[in-house]
């Protein structure tokens, strides 16, 4: 939670007192105030964002990685800023937060159920960490359900910590597998290299034309900084541009 100098005194000026004396144990009209101006400062925020890079290349796809909508101290309330986004990701590191897997996909509760219910028309894209072995079955049912209770939802998106590696592309191949249902198996090395160089143009690719910008640095700069990076990125007449904006 910020609570910064400068956001305090911003929030001070505005209602007359010091949010740092407000009791976040309970549920109580001075927190929902909080939340309410925090959740609409950030908004506002996302509105300048996308009105400044799209000035300057109109085909922008804009996306916004997002902590659970139940998480609402983070002040993240996609229902305030969708109609300035193209895709939504939101963060389902069920393992993270001591979630059951069902957490994910639930048809009446859930990160998705959440956050469909915010976003309304706006794509999603569940975000999720890679694997470990023992997920196997955990993630194969994941993909399963997402499908059934949330048809809209064509893809899905894989983050890390650090650098990439060969054996992260290779993890990627083997869940994709699971997650459309591939009934094949790689037979050879050869077979098995040349997928995995796939994936490696394609996070080469992503890294090249994909701006990824984190709000909490940058949100103390001013939106034509973001045009300049559009426009330096923007000469690649090939290039299909995107930014995530990161939410911390």
């Amino acid at each position: 939670m910020d609570l910064s100098k400068s956001t305090r005194n911003a929030f001070k000026k505005k209602y007359g007192y010091d949010p740092i004396t407000i009791s976040f144990s309970t549920n109580n009209a001075k927190r929902r105030q909080w939340n309410s101006w925090r959740t609409s400062q950030l908004a506002s925020y996302v509105k300048q964002a996308s009105r400044s890079v799209r000035q300057t290349k109109k085909d922008i796809l804009l996306g916004v990685f997002i902590l659970p909508p139940e998480f609402t101290e983070c002040g993240q309330d996609v229902g305030k800023f969708k109609s300035y986004i193209d895709v939504v990701l939101p963060m389902s590191y069920y393992k993270d937060w001591d979630f059951t897997p069902s957490w994910v996909y639930g048809k009446n509760s859930g990160i998705l159920y959440d956050t469909q219910k915010k976003a309304k028309n706006t794509s999603i894209i569940p975000t999720f960490d890679l694997p470990s072995s023992t997920q196997k079955d955990s993630y194969k049912t994941i993909f399963k359900k997402t499908q059934k209770n949330y048809p809209k939802i064509k893809c899905i998106n894989y983050f890390i910590y650090g650098k990439w590696k060969e054996s992260h592309f290779k993890k990627i191949v083997y869940y994709w597998k699971l997650q459309c249902n591939f009934s094949y198996t790689i037979k050879n090395e050869t077979e098995d290299f040349m997928i995995s160089q796939r994936f490696h143009f394609l996070c080469y690719t992503l890294s090249y034309y994909c701006m990824i910008l984190n709000a909490s640095i940058i949100i103390k700069e001013s939106p034509m900084h973001l045009q300049r990076c559009v426009q330096h990125n923007g000469n690649h007449k090939k290039s299909t541009m995107k930014i995530w904006l990161f939410f911390h």
